[in-house]
């Protein structure tokens, strides 16, 4: 488990927090700090130290039932059924990420591979 130099545990692929997502909109209004925080799993966690960026797949209360997102629930620790969006990947600074929410389970982060694999067109 890596961690920061204050002994934080760093994100890693299967947690979930809350990040910001300042959308256009709110910038062209001259907004800079986003109106609403938007939940995501870590993918992807990169780099060392204090500033490591991430790749975060949104989590979102539209279920499509489509093989990109995966349906996550009460039991993987959501307030309610939402799915996770892995065709709409965004790398972020981990400055950016709130606090953890959930830690996802080994089974849902096969999932999410899987539907990465999908979205990416690299499964067989």
């Amino acid at each position: 488990m890596a961690t920061t130099s204050s002994g934080r545990r760093l994100p890693a692929p299967g947690d979930v927090l809350p990040y910001g997502d300042l959308w256009s909109h709110e910038s062209d209004a001259g907004r800079d700090d986003p109106a609403k925080e938007r939940s995501c799993v870590v993918v992807l966690a990169v780099g060392e130290g204090e500033h490591p960026l991430v790749t975060v797949a949104p989590i979102t209360s539209t279920v499509r039932g489509v093989p990109s997102e995966v349906r996550l629930n009460e039991a993987d620790g959501m307030k309610s059924e939402c799915a996770v969006n892995l065709h709409n990947l965004v790398t972020v600074s981990k400055a950016h990420l709130g606090r953890r929410v959930a830690v996802l389970k080994d089974e849902r982060l096969r999932e999410i591979c899987a539907a990465l694999g999908f979205a990416l067109g690299c499964s067989s």
